[in-house]
Order: C-alpha cells, then structure tokens, then sequence
C-alpha cells in the first residue's frame, strides 16, 4: 500500500466533467481504489477545492459538498488538519496577492 498526496487540483478534476484534467483524476482514482492505495490531503486543500465553488450554481455547490463529505468519510483517505499558523500564512500570501496592482 502506498500513500499519494492529492492537492485540489486533483480534487477539482474529480468533479469537473470539463475539466481538462477530468478523465485522467478519475483514471487515478480507480486506480488507487483497485491497489487499495492511501490518499493524504489537508484541510487546508479542501478550503482551496470549495473556494472556487462558493460563486457557483446550486449544483456545483453541491457537488463541492457531496465530494468533501465522501472524502472526510472515505477510510483510505487521511486528512492533515490545519493548524492557526498555516491559516495565517495562507491569508498573509493571499493578502499579498489581494494588495498587487493589476
């Protein structure tokens, strides 16, 4: 059994049927469910898989949550928490993107 990290890039193309990535994160999946393969995430990734969401439509919204619900339910995979450094590092970067001119 090995373990494979799965950013939100992954997690996106999940759900995302136009995804460009879509065919090949679905061909992965089964694949790591076939060699009962560990998926290591983090909270932090699952806030970065529903933002792009939140604007969205009532379905998408809801396939965001249906996702992020079967992975916190999903025994092979872990989830590393996010601790309150990581949150204010992530804000402190977005903040600096927030503040650059366009």
């Amino acid at each position: 059994m090995n373990d494979y990290f799965a950013d939100s890039g992954y997690w996106i193309a999940l759900i995302t049927p136009g995804d460009e990535f879509h065919s090949l994160a679905t061909e992965y999946d089964a694949l790591l469910q076939s060699q009962n393969d560990r998926i290591v995430t983090t909270q932090l990734v699952l806030n970065e898989t529903l933002a792009p969401r939140s604007g969205s439509s009532a379905g998408l919204r809801r396939a965001a949550v249906d996702l992020i619900d079967r992975i916190i339910q999903d025994p092979r995979v872990s989830i590393i928490p996010q601790s309150p450094e990581q949150f204010d590092e992530a804000f402190a970067m977005f903040r600096t993107v927030a503040d650059d001119k366009e």
